[in-house]
């Protein structure tokens, strides 16, 4: 009796583990899909960072919302870094494709000095089968500044299709929209030197 059941417990954590080896993580990551701009280049150097973001998405695990309240992390389908960083290389290549200036990096990944900073506060990062949602706070601040420009966007992409990688595509397509709106104070900035009261 005793050994038919260890027997069965075997089989059954053999089974379990088995099931487990079998399904394998999918990674995802974002597009930087700006294109160039066609205003002059803007020769600054910048830095994006810190990005905060909500508690709920700090995790690799991709938060999907399935009903209002109600949130599940998938298992399998994981963002390929966390996803700050994430945020902060998406939109530092957007922008520098955007004003044409190859120093703009994530703060963690800058090799100069930059006359910039570029701070995000991302409120939402709502993610479900339907809809990709940013909200997000940013700031555009001269180095050694006390006040910049600063802003707010609300953005929403349709998910085209049922895989996890149309999501990300959603999610890109709404970093390049803030992505655009920083840009545009980066020039703005450059332009005329000194921040609005």
């Amino acid at each position: 009796m005793n050994y038919s059941f260890r027997l069965a417990s075997l089989l059954l954590i053999a089974a379990t583990l088995s099931g487990c080896a079998s399904a394998n993580p999918q990674y995802y990551t974002f597009d930087a899909t700006a294109v160039s701009g066609s205003a002059a280049p803007v020769p600054i150097s910048a830095v994006v960072g810190p990005v905060s973001i909500p508690a709920t998405v700090d995790r690799a695990n991709i938060v999907l919302e399935t009903a209002p309240n109600r949130v599940e992390f998938e298992e399998y389908e994981r963002w390929a870094a966390p996803l700050d960083a994430l945020i902060a290389q998406t939109v530092a290549a957007n922008v520098s494709r955007m004003l044409g200036s190859p120093q703009i990096a994530p703060a963690a990944q800058a090799n100069f000095t930059p006359q910039y900073q570029i701070a995000i506060s991302v409120q939402h990062f709502d993610s479900s089968k339907q809809a990709a949602l940013l909200d997000a706070l940013w700031t555009v601040r001269r180095a050694g500044a006390a006040q910049g420009r600063s802003g707010r966007i609300v953005v929403s992409e349709p998910v085209t299709g049922d895989d996890f990688s149309d999501l990300a595509a959603a999610q890109s397509r709404n970093l390049a929209k803030l992505s655009a709106n920083i840009a545009a104070a980066l020039r703005s900035e450059n332009n005329d030197g000194t921040p609005p009261r």
